[in-house]
């Protein structure tokens, strides 16, 4: 137990050297979530908010019949054949329930 003093005058004299403060230590924290972009990466001017990198001077090349200039979305041999379910071309839509009302 430590009683506390009045001042230091009545701390007791040693011949140790005096007591520092402890370093200064900084504490770990959780990972950025944002990665870091290199130097030599373009910056976001346009869009300070995208994650991903812009496509510049990539060709896009269809993953069925492997032309240029289209994806497999809009691709004109699925589009001919008439087989949609290979690749969909939208969303089915969602039908609205109605409640059943009587009178």
């Amino acid at each position: 137990m430590v009683h506390p003093m009045a001042s230091q005058d009545l701390w007791a004299k040693t011949n140790l050297p005096p007591l520092l403060t402890p370093q200064f230590h900084k504490q770990l924290e959780r990972p950025k979530k944002t990665r870091k972009a290199s130097a030599s990466e373009p910056s976001p001017s346009s869009n300070p908010k995208a994650k991903h990198l812009p496509r510049y001077n990539l060709e896009i090349k269809c993953s069925i019949c492997k032309q240029p200039g289209h994806n497999k979305r809009k691709c004109p041999r699925v589009n001919e054949a008439g087989s949609s379910s290979q690749v969909p071309s939208q969303r089915p839509k969602k039908i609205a329930h109605q409640a059943n009302t009587s009178t």
